[in-house]
């Protein structure tokens, strides 16, 4: 099986690049198979896309590559270059109709005050989705899962040791699970965890808000197969601000 991972970075600022605007139409593909498939009425697609980091995973048949899988990330301080908030507050708002935020809210600005000297470590990961007929139990599917998701921990790894990564797991799902082998956890308050959240976005499904500072070991051996992979990836968009030396 050959297959690869192809990051898409900020799409918005290199839009005259053909390649690229083909490439982002395959993202909203993908999004709109995989969400498509898990949610009814529910947009897969939003401003944020635009600006975002995406990583993608791509398989070849017979010299024809298909995009089967998407990922993406975004800086706090990008999205303070472009006046947006964190996606998990907007998450949070429109929980507000159904639920109290006040304790995520808490929980986010001590978080976030903590790291205000690195705001391009703080990221924040969502919008990961399969096509479904790619989410078998066989060896393969198996595969291209893991490496799907990894790309978050690769990600993670090249931006050093003071670093925050923020994300919501969907319990229904499982990929709350997902995040906590990453070595992420619920979000905290005065030393508890914070529960899940019902969400109107997502059909009332529970949302459990996470973050992560490191990776475990055991982790890092799990997915160390598909490292040179991502070493490997291509890398479409204004990619002159990406130190890719550390990859």
């Amino acid at each position: 099986m050959k297959w690869g991972y192809t990051q898409l970075v900020c799409p918005y600022e290199s839009w005259d690049q053909t390649l690229v605007r083909k490439i982002f139409n395959e993202v909203v593909n993908i999004k709109k198979c995989g969400y498509g498939h898990n949610y009814k009425d529910v947009l897969p697609v939003e401003t944020l896309d635009f600006i975002s980091d995406h990583y993608l995973v791509w398989i070849e048949n017979n010299g024809k590559r298909e995009y089967i899988s998407g990922m993406k990330g975004i800086s706090l301080k990008k999205l303070k270059q472009y006046n947006l908030e964190l996606p998990c507050i907007s998450l949070l708002n429109s929980i507000k109709t159904v639920s109290s935020i006040k304790e995520h809210l808490d929980s986010l600005e001590i978080m976030i005050s903590q790291y205000s000297d690195v705001e391009d470590k703080v990221n924040y990961f969502n919008g990961w989705t399969i096509k479904p007929e790619y989410r078998g139990r066989d060896e393969s599917s198996q595969i291209l899962k893991l490496a799907s998701v990894a790309c978050i921990t690769f990600v993670q790894e090249e931006l050093g040791f003071k670093r925050l990564g923020l994300g919501s797991g969907m319990p229904h799902l499982k990929t709350d699970k997902v995040f906590e082998e990453m070595g992420y956890a619920s979000w905290q308050l005065h030393g508890e965890e914070l529960p899940p959240l019902k969400s109107p976005s997502y059909n009332m499904r529970e949302t459990l808000f996470m973050q992560g500072t490191s990776t475990p070991l055991v982790y890092l051996n799990k997915v160390d197969f598909l490292k040179k992979h991502w070493e490997d990836r291509e890398m479409l968009g204004h990619i002159n601000k990406i130190d890719k030396a550390a990859a």
